[in-house]
């Protein structure tokens, strides 16, 4: 009896010992396992992170893969727009084309001899070359195109002389795109931001719904009038459409018929019409992309990234959209300044996100744009001393070729600028 009894308190004994190295077995594997879960939940926001980074870079190359196909097509309609145009040109700008010589009262040295008296004031100059009966002869021979009553009204120095012309153009033409965009142009120059320009811009955009210049000119009166909201919402809009056309090229040859009227020869006809072609919606878009940033950065002090990084996303749009849509080196400038007042705030949105890829991205296409914009910069100042040695046929040339290959390619070929380039390059390195 007592033998059972010490071979119970044994068996006891042992029980209790298998159960301790048992216990700290399964300590020691859920220690492990504690470990092994506190690593993978640290993992894991790490690769959320991860993952969402790389979903977000997939989604901005997506998203810049379908800008830039969008750009391509625009430009190729923009082209095959100007072609006609381009083909009116290149007969006018023949030596002996017609009325090369008949009745030439300005020509190069005569306008060389009316800037020097204006101190270089081309709209001087131009006030004494036009005159009321030549405006008004052009416009009888070519009343039936409202295009010509556009031009004159652009031609008139008194402002208020000009509007009388367009409202009167859009009594005649109340669905002609150039005439509605010119008198909407002209009513938002008087800071009239009411109903009735409204109206014309909701006419306009039933007229030509692919352009988007209706959907910046409501974004623009929707800012003055102080409906921030609706003039992002119109921002967008317009940023979304491929084309952007103000009609510059056809008023551009509307206006050379006004001169030519005068007397002034071919060249020097088609040189004015350039060089004095009013572009008043780069102003425009200019205050626009100003108020979207503003209140972007408003967005962006309190930490409200998507929707800031919406109204980038426009201003971004519309700075690649104006600057592949004209012939002028104007259009590149402001497009490029919209662009890269964008993307320095995409720069502070990722960098709030901490998102290093985005950085160096933006990085690389703020240096792409400071980099044409000094050559860009390089080439307006060498022009003037160009300018000046320029003969008549130089000047048809250059035209010419600004409207057929854009104008920074044509002043990038131009000698004298191409030394001044070549300097600026010299002096960088």
């Amino acid at each position: 009896m007592k033998g059972r009894s010490w071979l119970v308190v044994i068996l006891i004994v042992v029980a209790c010992v298998v159960l301790v190295v048992v216990n700290q077995r399964i300590g020691k594997k859920l220690s492990t396992a504690r470990a092994e879960l506190l690593r993978y939940r640290n993992v894991v926001p790490d690769l959320e992170r991860r993952a969402h980074d790389a979903e977000s870079e997939r989604d901005l190359e997506n998203r810049m893969s379908r800008e830039l196909r969008r750009e391509i097509a625009a430009h190729l309609e923009q082209r095959k727009e100007d072609s006609l145009v381009i083909e009116q040109l290149w007969r006018a700008l023949r030596p002996n084309g017609p009325g090369a010589e008949k009745g030439v009262r300005f020509d190069g040295e005569a306008i060389r001899k009316l800037l020097a008296s204006s101190e270089g004031n081309l709209e001087a100059v131009i006030g004494q070359i036009l005159t009321a009966e030549g405006i008004g002869a052009t416009l009888e021979e070519h009343s039936g195109d409202p295009t010509y009553w556009v031009a004159a009204a652009s031609l008139i120095q008194d402002k208020d002389a000009a509007l009388k012309y367009l409202e009167e153009a859009a009594r005649l033409y109340p669905k002609s795109a150039v005439v509605l965009s010119s008198l909407v142009e002209a009513l938002m120059a008087k800071d009239q931001f009411d109903e009735t320009t409204m109206a014309h811009i909701a006419t306009l955009k039933e007229v030509d719904p692919a352009n988007s210049l209706p959907d910046y000119y409501e974004a623009h009166c929707r800012f003055q009038s102080g409906d921030i909201q609706g003039a992002l919402q119109s921002l967008s809009e317009a940023s979304l459409k491929d084309r952007f056309a103000d009609n510059g090229m056809d008023l551009l040859m509307a206006r050379c018929n006004f001169f030519l009227g005068e007397g002034c020869s071919d060249s020097i006809a088609m040189g004015l019409s350039a060089f004095t072609l009013p572009l008043s919606n780069m102003a425009m878009l200019r205050g626009i992309g100003r108020r979207s940033i503003e209140h972007a950065r408003d967005l962006i002090s309190t930490a409200q990234y998507e929707d800031a990084l919406r109204i980038a996303d426009s201003v971004v749009r519309t700075g690649r959209n104006v600057s592949s849509s004209g012939r002028f080196l104007i259009y590149d400038l402001v497009g490029m300044a919209l662009q890269e007042s964008a993307l320095n705030e995409y720069r502070r949105i990722y960098e709030g996100l901490g998102n290093v890829f985005q950085i160096e991205q933006i990085d690389a296409q703020l240096r792409a744009i400071k980099d044409r914009s000094s050559v860009i910069k390089v080439m307006a100042g060498s022009f003037g001393n160009v300018l000046q040695d320029m003969t008549e046929q130089d000047i048809a040339n250059y035209v010419e070729r600004t409207i057929r290959n854009g104008e920074f390619s044509t002043l990038r070929d131009m000698p004298g600028v191409a030394e001044a380039l070549e300097r600026a390059r010299n002096q960088a390195q």
